[in-house]
This record gives structure tokens, sequence and C-alpha cells, in this order.
């Protein structure tokens, strides 16, 4: 038997961490592992690490043998089972608090109505919040629209289709599924009236382009890390959503592949520790990005072959099963919020001096999201190019 999960998650708007001054090195050392290895230059890109991880770390639940030990090295996992359980409930809590925090739904699609393993279905349903439905995948068309339209709802409609036909065979036997959404407004929305066309440049040998790109003029946090080569610009969102965005845009000279080659987690403390305050007009191109990771290659990269060798998972009652594949698709939108912030309606030239900062995003850059209770990285890609670009 053979088990297969896709790995699911959008949201609306990047956020990012911006409270407490230490991040989680196993962690972070994961997420940046994850977009390293979906890492493409001539491609927008976003994966959600901690959607990967706790989609994974779900199976601890119903691992055994080799599996449960090599989960547990992987991840930090505790051999007490019940500490286990109480650990990923209070870390969903903490994500999912607030009426704008980070949701995320799990839900399990199994091959005909064989009888599912009765520890790994209370511990799903009543521990880990899954929902376990049963449908016939010889009816391989019906499995596709209930999978695509489970992450549909519940990525806000960040992530589309997932799933095709040919991915799902006969001899299937169940598909996991986990859907997140991460949508909140900014404390202080742009104003659509300041979005205009301006410029953005793109490539190792630099071309011209027009995109629309949003104005915004206050007092903003700054951070620059020289070592990097990048200057971070933090946006906060509503206070209830526990989150603010980084923007990290490289210097003229910088390129995202020789910036992500050198990220390290101590450097998320780094650019925690030297925010500032100033005053300054800032430029945001507009943005949708979707992209798919097949993450199976990186879980056997980082010592997790054994999911995909060992039948050591108990799904059902009457035999064991191990992982076939496992997909992961991510998308982000970042625009204006219709909402009235009382901002200035004046679209500046940003080629004439000003005695005001600025900061223009007019280039490639990186951004992360991550919840500031938890210090999670829930999100992390680049911009590449913005879809709409005009050469001029």
């Amino acid at each position: 038997m053979r088990l297969l999960g896709w790995l699911t998650v959008a949201c609306g708007i990047v956020a990012c961490f911006g409270g407490q001054l230490r991040f989680p090195y196993g962690d972070t050392s994961f997420s940046l592992s994850v977009y390293k290895a979906a890492f493409d230059p001539d491609r927008n890109i976003v994966v959600a690490p901690f959607v990967l991880r706790n989609s994974v770390v779900m199976l601890y639940s119903i691992a055994t043998d080799a599996v449960r030990d090599k989960l547990r090295e992987v991840f930090g996992l505790p051999m007490n089972f019940t500490e286990f359980l109480t650990n990923q409930k209070e870390l969903h809590y903490t994500l999912g608090g607030g009426g704008d925090g980070f949701r995320m739904k799990n839900r399990i699609i199994v091959n005909g109505f064989r009888e599912v393993d009765v520890h790994m279905r209370d511990v799903m349903k009543e521990d880990l919040d899954t929902t376990i439905a049963y449908f016939d995948f010889v009816q391989r068309e019906g499995v596709v629209r209930r999978v695509n339209h489970f992450v549909n709802f519940n990525t806000n409609r960040a992530v589309g289709g997932i799933v095709k036909i040919e991915d799902i065979p006969k001899h299937l036997q169940l598909v996991q599924v986990c859907a997140a959404s991460f949508r909140p407004p900014f404390a202080s929305s742009f104003d659509p009236k300041d979005t205009n066309p301006r410029d953005f440049w793109s490539g190792l040998i630099e071309k011209l382009y027009s995109t629309m790109t949003m104005f915004k003029r206050g007092d903003f946090r700054f951070s620059r890390i020289p070592e990097l080569e990048i200057e971070v610009l933090e946006l906060p969102f509503v206070k209830s959503s526990d989150a603010v965005m980084w923007i990290m845009l490289p210097d003229r000279d910088a390129s995202l592949e020789a910036i992500m080659k050198a990220l390290e987690p101590g450097h998320f403390d780094a650019i925690q520790a030297h925010f500032s305050l100033k005053r300054a007009e800032i430029t945001v191109p507009l943005f949708s990005i979707e992209s798919e990771f097949n993450a199976t290659e990186f879980l056997q990269g980082i010592g997790l072959d054994v999911l995909f060798k060992n039948r050591d998972l108990r799904v059902f009652e009457d035999v064991d099963s191990s992982l076939d594949s496992v997909m992961h698709r991510a998308g982000i939108r970042l625009h204006e919020k219709t909402a009235d912030a009382g901002g200035a309606s004046v679209v500046r030239s940003f080629n004439k001096r000003s005695s005001v900062y600025q900061y223009v995003v007019a280039r490639s850059y990186l951004f992360v999201i991550v919840k500031k209770t938890s210090k999670q990285i829930l999100f992390m890609g680049h911009l590449h190019k913005p879809d709409d670009l005009v050469e001029v």
C-alpha cells in the first residue's frame, strides 16, 4: 500500500516576524532549506515551510520503528507521544489565535471504505483536527474535484487546482491534504489612488520595465545587513494578526542567488536587532505568485528516505504503508487594502532629490512570513519579476 500526500498552502499577503529577538535555530534552518531547495533565479517562488513541516510531522502519530525514530531525530520530536500531541495543539493554537490568524485545515481521503487503524483515526480526528473522508478512487475525477475544492476554499483561492487526473492512480490508497491561509490587512493601507506604473529592473543584464506599484509616505522601520548586501523594510499588519511583513531588497549589484546561498538562520536575528525608525517614502510593486515544489527529493535528502522505503506507517488495520510522494504548492497576492488609510494621494518620481528617505522596490527581492509569538516561518520566497511587466 502506498500513501500519497499533497501539501498545499497560500496566503493573501506576505507577513513576517517583528517581536521576539530570537528565532528557533532548528525550525529556521528547516525553513531556509526548503526555500533553497525550491529556489529558481528565473521564476517567482514561494514556499510554506511550516505547512510542509506540519504535514510530515503529523505522520509521527502513525509511524512505527525506523520511520518513527527518524522523524524524531530530524524534527527534534519528544519521545513521549502525549507530549508530542500537547506541543502540536499548543503550536496550532498559537498560530491560529486571533481573528486574523493563520488558519490551517487537514483532510485525509481514503480509497474505498477500508477500515483505517483505530489509533490513527482517533488521533487524527481528536488530537490533530484532521477530517477523514472516504471515496472510491475508481472515480478519479471525483477525487480531483474534492481535493482541488478543499485546497481552493481553504487557501482563500490563492491556490487553484493542485492535482490532475493523472495524479490519482487507481492503486492509490490515501491522499493527505493540508491547506492554509494567512490574510491580515495592513495596519495602515496603501491608497489605491497612489498605485501607478513605475520602473522595475530585472535580470543580470538589467532591462527596464514598467509595473503597477504602490506608494506610501510615513514612519517605517528599516534594517541594514551589509554582510548580505540587503536592506529590509518592515510593514506592519493589524495587531490581531501578530505579524508584520519584511521586504528584503538586495543592493543594486547583489543577486538573489548570492543572497540565498549566504542566508543563514542567524541572519534573521541580526535583521531584527538592527531595525531603526525613519520617515520615508516607499514604493512596492503589486504581485501575485503561485508556485509548485516537489518535496519528495528534498525530504529524502534530509534523511527522511525511510518514509518512502519502509512500510512503517500504520494507516490501515491489516497492513502498514509507506509514503509515495509529497507535493507542495503555495500562493501569495500582495496588494493595497481598499480601506481608506488617509494617506497622501501624491505620486512622486523617485529620480529626484528629497529630504525624506526613499525606499524604492524597483528590482527583484526576497520576502519571509513568520508568526511573532511562535517565531515559525510560515512562508518564504522571492519576486523575480511581476507578471504585468511592460518593457520600456
